[in-house]
């Protein structure tokens, strides 16, 4: 037989009496009445006599009794059943057979008599029939209709083909059969409707649909209601859920939303990879990171009319990568610590005193006495700067991002804004315990090295000769010298740490150390690897070009950061230097003077004794253009002097424009601060 001039399966050659079975009982149900059609009641009485004998014959029963096993012709009479069986042909199908095609019109309908057959939708199998159904019979009676699913035998099979212009004279003489497809729609919109029930309880994803203006329609489901925390949610704008509080993001979403509906030769794919891909909102109470994915709804003429959005939450997924990320973290700081334990152990101080004076001065604040603390303020400002440098130097970027935060909040403090410092130093005390929990992951023999004092032999006798001699002064110079360290290890992550700070800012740069180094007091070293990061800070975020910058001033394309370290019996001398864009002083000097609050005659008495750089050293004042998250505030330099001060050491500065920057201070080795232990 041919469908939709294709060939499909074979008619059954059963031989005359099956082919005549079928001939005689379509002859006798002719004279049965028609609608419209007058027939003498003796001619309809004779035609149902002569059914017996054609019902005894194969082909005619077996049809009958297909007919009976669907369910929307269990109230069908005898004669109905025989009316339509005599317009069925029963058809062998091999496996693989096409009897209908997605989106074609049905030549004919089919009812399964006995073997298998599968549908397909867009190439997807949707479900497999084993019974007895029928299929292509709407597409048959309404000719504009296509099936909506390709059906194909999954194994050899028999049916009975029933062909258009057939089916559409079955309907003519039974009106029945309009109610019985009635039903039979009905029956199945109710199990697809249940079924699309199921999927949307039982899939991951939410979904939504979106009109023109980005409002949700009474169209989305109860994942949805759980995912965005709204209730109901027809009628509210996605972009406004997703970017709660920031209206540019929901004018900028919107923006590129309204092009999906308007042909501005961007591909619809593009459009929905600029909307969000991800969010993180709160939903009655809880913080959720929803992934949405962006489908449009076409209309017939290829426009699109509306929008379906899936929504995934993925909250478990960030969570568990979160941790890993934190796990990883806490890992790489550990082996951070174990190649500078010293100076972890000095970071861990730092902490321990920027917490103090941030609570001091919340206090102070809470009492109002703004005034009062001014000096205080400007003393945590450069704490927290050194923080901010130093903890960077352990991968710690909480740490810096909280720092970075507060030093926001110390600005607003001069503007009298007070309010949002204690949540700041709840967030500063939130960051820092990652510190201590990476404290309490290094090994244990290690601690007990780095908290006590290793002595040799010789130097634990020496010790206890001078304590049973009470020469206190011998005793804790031996206990010092034991403690010593070599200055070189104040540099000793610098490479490192300035591969990272270029490469977050797109540039390139080298740290050379020199020198030969010496022995320094755990003091000393404590003091200075707190603030020598700025320098470091400074010269890579301020001096250093960018590669192109440097390449068109003929200097190679990375940058070069050259230390020297040297010690002598009395002092220690340390000079950093890079080969940046150094700074213009009387630009400097400038923008000095134009800077409110900044005393002129202590300026012009710095030019005037030849030291016009010392304008770098002054609280609050900055080279740079703009504050960045690495500097540019006014405080690293600052902060250097300022402990360096502290020491009884000195600074100083030589710059050449285009060529560079050096930094050199000089402390006694025997230093200490005054609130040192």
């Amino acid at each position: 037989m041919w469908l939709g001039g294709q060939p499909v399966g074979r008619m059954v050659a059963t031989g005359g009496r099956r082919q005549g079975g079928l001939v005689g009982l379509r002859r006798s149900l002719a004279a049965i009445a028609v609608p419209g059609r007058h027939t003498r009641s003796r001619d309809v009485t004779q035609a149902r006599a002569t059914l017996r004998p054609i019902l005894e014959s194969g082909p005619a029963m077996s049809a009958v009794d297909t007919l009976k096993n669907l369910a929307i012709m269990l109230d069908w009479t005898l004669e109905e059943r025989l009316m339509l069986a005599a317009k069925m042909v029963e058809v062998e199908v091999a496996e693989g057979d096409v009897l209908l095609t997605e989106n074609q019109p049905a030549e004919a309908a089919y009812i399964l008599k006995q073997g298998r057959l599968k549908i397909t939708n867009r190439g997807e199998i949707v479900g497999q029939v084993d019974t007895v159904a029928c299929f292509g019979e709407i597409s048959c009676l309404l000719p504009d209709t296509p099936v909506s699913a390709t059906v194909l035998a999954a194994a050899p099979s028999v049916v009975y083909r029933i062909s258009r212009h057939d089916m559409v004279d079955a309907a003519q003489r039974m009106p029945k059969l309009w109610r019985s497809l009635f039903m039979q729609i009905s029956e199945r919109l109710k199990r697809v409707n249940k079924r699309l029930v199921e999927v949307l309880a039982h899939s991951p994803q939410g979904f939504l649909k979106l009109d023109r203006d980005a409002l949700i329609t009474n169209e989305y489901s109860t994942k949805c209601v759980q995912y965005l925390g709204r209730e109901p949610l027809a009628g509210q704008s996605l972009p406004e859920i997703l970017n709660a509080g920031r209206p540019s993001d929901v004018a900028s979403w919107q923006s590129v939303f309204s092009m999906v509906f308007d042909d501005v030769g961007v591909p619809l794919s593009d459009l929905f990879d600029l909307l969000t891909p991800e969010a993180r909102i709160e939903a009655f109470g809880e913080l959720r990171d929803l992934r949405l994915a962006f489908h449009p709804i076409y209309e017939v003429d290829g426009s699109v009319s509306a929008v379906d959005v899936g929504i995934e939450d993925i909250t478990r997924q960030r969570e568990l990568e979160r941790e890993e990320e934190v796990r990883h973290g806490r890992q790489a700081t550990l082996g951070k610590v174990y190649q500078n334990p010293d100076s972890f152990f000095s970071l861990l101080r730092l902490i321990d005193d920027v917490e103090s004076r941030a609570a001091a001065l919340c206090e102070g604040l809470a009492g109002g006495a703004l005034a009062s603390l001014r000096s205080d303020s400007d003393e945590l400002m450069r704490q927290l700067h050194s923080l901010k440098g130093f903890s960077g130097v352990f991968g710690l970027s909480a740490v810096q991002r909280a720092c970075h935060e507060f030093e926001t909040g110390l600005h607003e403090l001069a503007a009298g804004n007070a309010a949002v410092l204690p949540a700041l130093l709840d967030g500063l005390r939130a960051a820092c315990g990652e510190a201590r929990v990476v404290r309490e992951m290094i090994d244990p023999s290690l601690m007990q090295r780095l908290e006590g004092v290793v002595l040799l032999p010789q130097a634990l006798d020496d010790l206890k000769s001078a304590l049973v001699a009470g020469d206190v002064v011998r005793a804790a110079a031996i206990v010092e010298a034991a403690e010593s360290i070599d200055a070189r290890q104040l540099f000793t992550c610098w490479p490192v740490q300035a591969d990272r700070i270029a490469l977050q800012i797109g540039k390139s740069a080298d740290v050379e150390v020199r020198g030969g180094g010496g022995p320094i007091s755990k003091t000393l070293f404590m003091a200075l690897d707190r603030v020598l990061v700025h320098a470091l800070n400074n010269a890579i975020d301020h001096g250093i070009e960018d590669p192109e910058t440097r390449i068109c001033a003929e200097k190679p394309e990375q940058g070069q950061i050259s230390v020297l370290v040297e010690t002598s019996p009395d002092s220690l001398r340390l000079e950093i230097s890079d080969d940046g864009r150094g700074v213009d002083l009387e630009a400097a000097l400038a923008k000095a003077r134009q800077k409110p609050g900044f005393d002129a005659s202590l300026i012009d008495r710095y030019v005037a004794d030849g030291e016009p750089w010392r304008v770098l050293l002054m609280p609050g004042f900055s080279a740079a253009q703009a504050v960045s998250g690495i500097s540019g505030r006014g405080v690293g330099l600052d902060a250097l002097n300022a402990m360096v001060s502290r020491l009884g050491g000195l600074v100083e500065i030589d710059t050449t424009p285009g060529a560079g920057l050096t930094v050199r201070l000089e402390v006694p080795r025997s230093a200490r601060l005054p609130d040192a232990v």
